[in-house]
């Protein structure tokens, strides 16, 4: 009797499985909540603390850094990081709803998994995925508290979307690009979780492909709309190497920067290939003198200083 129990809740419990992998194989991730995971998943133990840790850590590294220099009480050196290759970038506005999408785009997949596998298991999957997103801050920020960068943005202020980035946003954080951390961070974390969670072979196919292509149409928005330079990019991509090997690969660093602004006719290809040799000289620059240091922020902290001499900057 018992196994004939068993056998049947493992029926029922395969069924209900199905059902929810047929209710959002065929949606995009991005047709997800991103407010429903800020919802559902504190009422967790686990996911409560990894909300309150993500939130905490971007507080700590990205928005008190920058508001405690405006305001004078911090005293951090300011450098100026642009490069004439920048400009070979056109200032693209409409980019940056784009450039916005940044935070539902590290959320909604949360938005999936709840729907995927019901609440109890997404708290738990999440809950590691939060911390992971917090550690990016954490470890961006401990770049930023030895030196803040810059760059000259546009005071352009026709949009609303403008002109709360110009109010909300001091902009000292450009080395390295957060928004670059997180979008290679996100979609090389669930192209591992997909594989390890045994997600269908449409679903892996719909979402990596979804998800990479969102990555770098951000990635491209921050040198659209100059909220970045092109040398915040190898930065970014080597912290991301340097903390996270297995998942992100020095390849996946090449294929991202190779990728960035293929469709975009009004750069020419001799400025692509400029762009894209650019990143991928520093960023295997910064790589290299990485392999010869105890401590992965030496390179990045050697490129600012070096960088600030050459320009004329003090740090």
């Amino acid at each position: 009797m018992k196994k004939t129990t068993g056998s049947f809740t493992t029926k029922i419990n395969r069924k209900i499985e199905q059902k929810r992998i047929d209710s959002v194989s065929s949606r995009a991730i991005r047709s997800f909540s991103h407010i429903i995971p800020w919802i559902a998943l504190p009422t967790g133990r686990l996911s409560f603390r990894s909300a309150i840790n993500i939130v905490h850590s971007v507080i700590s590294n990205f928005v008190n850094i920058q508001q405690l220099q405006k305001k004078h009480i911090t005293n951090i050196p300011v450098i100026y990081v642009d490069t004439k290759l920048d400009d070979k970038i056109p200032f693209t506005p409409e980019k940056v709803k784009k450039y916005l999408d940044f935070v539902p785009y590290f959320i909604t997949p949360c938005s999936m998994l709840i729907k995927r596998f019901g609440l109890k298991k997404a708290r738990l999957l999440s809950a590691d995925y939060l911390d992971f997103i917090a550690n990016l801050y954490k470890s961006a920020g401990s770049i930023y508290k030895y030196c803040l960068t810059t760059t000259h943005r546009p005071e352009y202020f026709e949009m609303k979307e403008f002109r709360f980035i110009h109010k909300n946003d001091p902009h000292y954080l450009c080395v390295p690009s957060l928004h670059i951390c997180i979008i290679t961070g996100c979609y090389t974390y669930f192209r591992d979780m997909f594989e390890k969670e045994h997600f269908t072979q449409t679903e892996k196919d719909r979402w990596n492909k979804e998800l990479y292509r969102n990555a770098l149409a951000i990635g491209e928005s921050v040198l659209y709309v100059k909220q970045h330079s092109v040398n915040c990019i190898p930065a970014a991509l080597y912290m991301m190497t340097a903390l996270h090997g297995s998942q992100f690969t020095t390849y996946d660093a090449v294929d991202f920067i190779n990728n960035l602004f293929i469709y975009d006719k009004r750069i020419s290809l001799q400025d692509r290939a400029e762009i894209a040799n650019h990143i991928n000289f520093m960023y295997e620059r910064l790589l290299l003198e990485g392999a010869y240091s105890d401590d992965w922020r030496e390179p990045i902290k050697h490129w600012l200083r070096t960088y600030a001499a050459q320009t004329g900057q003090s740090l």
